[in-house]
């Protein structure tokens, strides 16, 4: 619902895995008019390579289901981003982990995909900025420093319990009934109550740690 409200999207797709399990999601998807694309439950690079080629696309917008919080204007400022001037890999900086997204081309996933193994692959981003003379790259903040450096203080990815309690008190406190929640009333409610920032802070060591031991030596 959130990112149907993205003015410059051409397609909106579901690209999940082939697991029996995801069965019921992707009906939801379908029921809802949104495109679906199933591939590889382990190789998530690879799956959305292959989606590139199913749906004729030439640059996207990852917006990962554990990144909730993502925002419909930052999509189309990246987009914007792309008809103006293209680029491989385009990146918000200054947002808190679990509003990151990126503008990402084929061309791009299609050189990952052929020169790593990307099963199981953590961290993959990475292999982009280690290569970035081979790579149009570039980053962009919507935020003053002051409040790019608050927003790294802060967690709304959702990996561990603790994260969901955290997305779980967030719309108990601020969620209408059919109005997408969005990451500026998000960001002032944790500004009014910090102690909401405590409940998942711990978790970003483990985060790292696992996202290192999960990149195959491309994070060192």
């Amino acid at each position: 619902d959130r990112m149907r409200l993205s003015k410059k999207t051409d397609k909106l797709v579901l690209c999940t895995t082939d697991s029996p399990m995801d069965d019921e999601l992707c009906a939801l998807a379908e029921s809802e008019g949104v495109l679906v694309y199933r591939g590889s439950e382990t190789d998530v690079p690879r799956r959305l390579l292959n989606a590139c080629d199913a749906f004729d696309v030439g640059h996207f917008i990852l917006c990962e289901t554990d990144e909730h919080f993502s925002d419909p204007d930052h999509v189309d400022h990246l987009f914007g981003i792309v008809e103006e001037r293209g680029g491989d890999w385009v990146h918000l900086e200054g947002n808190p982990i679990g509003a990151w997204i990126r503008a990402v081309s084929r061309h791009a996933m299609a050189t990952l995909c052929g020169e790593m193994d990307t099963d199981n692959l953590s961290g993959w981003s990475v292999y982009f900025e280690k290569n970035a003379d081979r790579f149009d790259l570039s980053n962009h903040c919507l935020y003053s420093p002051e409040e790019a450096a608050f927003n790294q203080t802060i967690r709304l990815t959702i990996d561990y319990p603790e994260d969901f309690v955290l997305t779980e008190e967030l719309y108990r406190r601020l969620h209408r009934p059919g109005t997408p929640l969005r990451l500026d009333e998000v960001m002032t409610e944790l500004k009014r109550d910090p102690s909401l920032i405590e409940i998942n802070r711990h978790r970003q060591d483990d985060y790292e740690a696992n996202i290192k031991s999960e990149s195959k030596g491309i994070i060192e």
